[in-house]
């Protein structure tokens, strides 16, 4: 049984400054890729708020309700549920 030690390729083994390099240039890419979609997410997904906005609202009896008025002196809680929720329902019991 003979080998053929000629035709084996021999790679160099990668000193400590190279790994260091390597994982160092690794981390770079991926933070700044990982910045890059994280901004655009952020920007994608922030609200888009009127400077002023309005703050009037009709209540079930048709009575109109100034919530900026409201809540200057306490803060103010609105509270959306739907008809059709039984655990809504069942919590907003008085």
């Amino acid at each position: 049984m003979t080998t053929n030690i000629k035709n084996k390729k021999v790679t160099p083994k990668k000193t400590l400054k190279q790994k260091s390099v390597s994982i160092l240039k690794s981390v770079l890419v991926y933070s700044s890729i990982f910045f890059v979609i994280y901004t655009a997410v952020n920007w994608w997904r922030q609200p888009v708020m009127p400077a002023n906005p309005q703050l009037q609202l009709t209540d079930y009896k048709g009575q109109n309700i100034d919530l900026a008025a409201m809540s200057q002196d306490k803060p103010t809680l609105v509270y959306f549920w739907g008809t059709w929720c039984s655990i809504c329902s069942i919590t907003s019991l008085p």
